[in-house]
């Protein structure tokens, strides 16, 4: 890598690479102001079998470091055996821990004043908003029930396996510059992702699930790995199949 970039002056704004540890250290090291991009075709390769798996197999939850950089998350929703008591992997970081970077302040608000003319009537907005229906929200709602019956709580139900892959591929794709559901700045674009993933893991009783998605994907260090939010400008490339497959 040091050859390419001091004798042949090969000094990339992208670097895409699969999960390997080694390799991304590397790539760093050597080009410090590129932005270092996961392949998305990894990233999914990287969590469909962890969410197969039958069992835990994550680094320990810290839930303080978590909550200290995202207040709405429960220091109370993480892994627990049948007996209500915590697990290892939760356990095992129960320490205090400084967070790499804190949210002060939710980055998506937006102050809006709304002056109420005299005379509005909130009764009549009550009446057309109850009877409103068919809505696509509605819609969605229904859809997503659909897959509550069978959920344990425990580690990864075979149901929700697409929904979150699917999610994560919108986080993924979510950019400063295309117009979604976050403030276009990095930082909102990261707390609508980490919070839309949260709600959905507590909404299911998923506790293992996002202790390790947060642990291997939504703490800060794992995200500005494979997330597009985190450079100014988007990558031609989503995946590294094309040049791999030469």
């Amino acid at each position: 890598m040091k050859s390419l970039r001091d004798q042949y002056q090969v000094n990339p704004k992208f670097i895409h690479t699969d999960k390997d540890l080694a390799e991304i250290k590397a790539a760093q090291a050597v080009w410090v102001s590129a932005k270092h991009q996961l392949c998305w075709w990894h990233v999914r390769k990287a969590v469909r079998p962890c969410l197969e798996k039958d069992r835990l197999s994550t680094s320990a939850y810290n839930v303080h470091i978590s909550h200290t950089e995202f207040e709405f998350i429960d220091l109370e929703f993480i892994p627990r055996r049948q007996d209500g008591r915590p697990t290892a992997k939760a356990k095992a970081k129960n320490q205090l821990v400084e967070p790499l970077i804190t949210q002060s302040s939710w980055p998506n608000a937006l102050k809006v004043t709304i002056k109420i003319p005299d005379g509005f009537n909130f009764n009549m907005v009550a009446e057309l908003e109850g009877s409103a229906s068919g809505t696509e929200d509605e819609s969605m709602d229904i859809a997503e029930e659909e897959f509550i019956e069978g959920s344990n709580g425990l580690f990864f139900p075979e149901i929700y396996h697409d929904l979150i892959i699917n999610m994560m591929e919108h986080h993924f794709c979510a950019h400063l510059l295309i117009p979604g559901f976050s403030a276009p700045t990095s930082e909102g674009i990261r707390y609508w992702a980490v919070k839309e993933m949260y709600d959905f893991c507590v909404k299911h009783d998923l506790t293992f699930c996002w202790a390790y998605l947060w642990e291997n994907w939504y703490n800060w260090s794992s995200w500005k790995l494979w997330a597009r939010a985190e450079c100014e400008e988007i990558a031609i490339l989503k995946t590294t199949m094309i040049c791999e497959s030469q």
